[in-house]
């Protein structure tokens, strides 16, 4: 049930951006900012983010430090590649998909 109640809402906040790219969707993308607000400078921190899916909290917190080592891990290889490229075109190199 919980995951009929997940889609469902997934289909109605979710949005297509002006760039094309599926967003997760308004609520998901205040959460975010939230969440990133108060990671605040994390430094040189290792992060892994297992679920990671298309990289959009990832590749912010990515660009957000520099000096961090990042890896997302997700068993989409779709998503995966999305999020490769999401970061390739950031131009991040402290960012890595498994």
């Amino acid at each position: 049930m919980l995951k009929k109640i997940y889609r469902w809402l997934y289909r109605k906040s979710a949005s297509v951006s002006s760039d094309a790219e599926y967003s997760s969707g308004p609520w998901q993308n205040a959460i975010r900012d939230k969440v990133l607000g108060l990671c605040g400078d994390i430094g040189s921190s290792r992060v892994v983010e297992i679920g990671c899916g298309r990289g959009f909290f990832l590749a912010e917190l990515a660009g957000r430090n520099a000096s961090a080592d990042i890896l997302g891990i997700d068993l989409n290889g779709k998503e995966l590649a999305e999020a490769r490229r999401r970061a390739d075109d950031m131009g991040l190199t402290n960012i890595n998909f498994a």
